[in-house]
């Protein structure tokens, strides 16, 4: 994928300012701008994850400024306190998540209304959510701004530019279907698919992987050679207590781990055996398909490796001791500046002894002081300063750190969405319970498999 994308921009080499490369995954923007750098070079195409193309699109389209997500959710809890339909922010966020997912997926007031043994007191509710999403919209856009997750029909109705390529596959919402359609040919780069050697030719009829790469004629191919006769060919000898049997030349290997502790015992010794027998320039990829495992991991054994490792996955702020620190502060209503100034300075004499998660919390903490103040004095003036201290221990409780390794690192911890198109000597893929994988299908009373299948089919 990476090949062909640099195949098409080489002809214009050195100059792709006029290219604008579009990471429809959303997470993959970081791996896109490393690896175009190394190996294309020039003056760089501008580079952005889908979800800040469709802002900008929307915002050269209507003139209106896009929010982000804090500023957002706070002019939206706002006015559920004003007309008193929520009491606190988790009531607020799960309101804002329902109309999120509306929004994202097209679904209407006629499409709800079919649905059958519905209540008046369940429509009235419903329509008192829409009602809410629509006065939201408009005083946003009385303010010259928009919230881009609820403008999806909006962005529907827009096309490709000529200068934009596209990497990756969106989740294949109603909108994001629409605008996948119109990309010219030539201009998605989509992975190639694998499948096994006796996957039939014909587009099966239930949905699956292979139905999808059919339907929009996306690469793939089918592996031939000898038929594997038996699981143990494929797999390996399985092991249910622990860790595998190796074979001679296993394809994939599966294992069955006890509780974390064994987790991580695993990880090291499948990092240490991948030291011992790496090439100069071998990489191994720990793909994380559960993040909630990021915390626990990070702390017992990939924040002691350093720069031997590149880890991508979302960390909670909230565990850190600066962030700590900063709700203390808040709940004892004491000067944030005193906190700021604390936080420099520790930060400032005790840098080199910190990991690159604490580091992340000092900075994080520190915008927060100055985010948190200047919010604080704006609330008061518009008459919310009750507001202030659940808002602000709401949003600290669900910040979320990003750390900034090395592409370069041979051990390379990501999430779903950042490995397509990268090759890698050794991966594991982990976890594969606990409804992660498969995923659990969207259950609710109005927005289930039943009454909106597009959602779970996405």
């Amino acid at each position: 994928m990476i090949d062909r994308l640099i195949k098409t921009l080489k002809p214009h080499h050195p100059i792709h300012a006029d290219f604008t490369i579009v990471a429809l995954d959303d997470r993959s923007r970081d791996a896109l701008h490393f690896y175009l750098h190394r190996y294309l070079g020039g003056l760089m195409p501008r580079i952005v994850p889908f979800e800040q193309y469709k802002a900008d699109r929307l915002r050269d389209t209507t003139g209106l400024l896009p929010l982000d997500e804090e500023e957002a959710f706070i002019r939206f809890h706002l006015l559920c306190r004003s007309l008193s339909r929520t009491k606190i922010p988790e009531e607020t966020a799960q309101l804002f998540s329902f109309l999120r997912l509306l929004k994202r997926f097209s679904v209407d007031r006629e499409e709800l209304r079919q649905l059958d043994r519905l209540t008046p007191e369940q429509w009235e509710r419903i329509e008192g959510i829409f009602s809410l999403g629509e006065e939201y919209r408009l005083s946003l856009a009385k303010e010259g701004r928009f919230f881009p997750p609820f403008e999806e029909e909006s962005f529907r109705s827009l096309s490709p530019g000529e200068q934009d390529l596209f990497v990756g596959l969106p989740l294949l919402t109603p909108a994001h279907e629409s605008f996948l359609s119109k990309i010219p040919q030539g201009k998605l780069f989509v992975p190639e698919a694998l499948f096994g050697p006796h996957f039939p030719q014909e587009k099966p009829e239930y949905e699956s992987a292979y139905h999808l790469v059919e339907t929009y004629n996306l690469p793939h191919r089918t592996l031939t050679g000898r038929a594997i006769g038996s699981p143990e060919t494929l797999y390996g000898e399985q092991n249910p207590g622990g860790l595998g049997i190796p074979n001679e030349s296993p394809r994939l290997s599966f294992f069955e781990t006890t509780d974390r502790s064994a987790l991580s015992a695993l990880l090291a010794e499948e990092v240490n055996d991948f030291f011992h027998s790496r090439g100069p320039s071998d990489q191994m990829a720990i793909l994380l398909l559960d993040e909630e495992l990021a915390l626990y991991l990070w702390r017992f054994l990939f924040a002691s490796m350093g720069k031997e490792v590149n880890f991508s996955p979302w960390l909670p702020f909230h565990h850190f001791s600066p962030a700590q620190r900063l709700l203390q502060t808040i709940s004892s209503e004491e000067d944030l500046s005193l906190l700021r100034e604390s936080l420099i300075e520790e930060m400032r004499t005790s840098w080199p002894l910190l990991d690159l998660a604490e580091q992340a919390a000092y900075e994080a903490a520190i915008s927060f002081c100055d985010a948190l103040s200047r919010w604080r004095k704006e609330w008061g003036q518009s008459g919310h300063s009750e507001e202030w201290r659940p808002l602000a221990q709401y949003l600290i409780r669900t910040k979320k750190l990003h750390l900034t390794g090395s592409r370069e690192a041979p051990i390379q911890v990501l999430g779903l969405g950042e490995t397509g198109g990268l090759s890698f000597s050794r991966a594991l893929i982990l976890p594969m319970d606990r409804d992660i994988f498969p995923h659990n299908p969207l259950q609710g009373p109005y927005l289930n498999v039943i009454h909106t299948p597009r959602i779970y089919l996405a």
